[in-house]
């Protein structure tokens, strides 16, 4: 027979278990990421000692790594605070695609667009630009990420 009591102890065990595995995985990508800004220096190192020229490819944009993970919102104020509170389109796109915020090419552009001229915090600057207008208070972020 199930009861309030053995139920609720249930799911309690049950969230207990969640919480012990969310915590494995933030410890995971913790190393993940030290592990890849270690391997990040040593092939600059690597470059700089023989003179190796920098691949395009191998060349990661540190304001994808800014991005990634955030809200569209949040990831389009980042990539404002980093061109004096421009946000071309033609760069989130490509930012976005890479930070992989963005799945299809073909509809990133539009989803931007619309993305900025609903925020609050943009207003149409130019052809394929916004400007940020204001920035948005803490407790907005985490109403967002909840």
């Amino acid at each position: 027979m199930v009861t309030q009591d053995n139920t609720e102890s249930g799911l309690l065990r049950v969230m207990a278990m969640l919480r012990t595995q969310e915590k494995d995985h933030e410890n995971a990508l913790v190393d993940i990421r030290a592990k890849m800004e270690a391997v990040g220096i040593a092939l600059a190192l690597l470059r700089q000692t023989y003179g190796l020229p920098e691949s395009e490819r191998s060349t990661i944009d540190p304001l994808v790594e800014r991005v990634r993970g955030k809200t569209h919102v949040q990831a389009l104020i980042t990539i404002a605070d980093a061109n004096n509170g421009k946000v071309r389109i033609r760069d989130a796109k490509r930012i976005f695609l890479s930070a992989g915020l963005k799945k299809n090419p073909r509809t990133a552009s539009p989803g931007i667009t619309s993305t900025l001229s609903r925020s609050p915090h943009f207003e149409h600057s130019g052809k394929g630009e916004y400007t940020l207008v204001s920035r948005p208070n803490q407790s907005t972020f985490l109403r967002a990420a909840s």
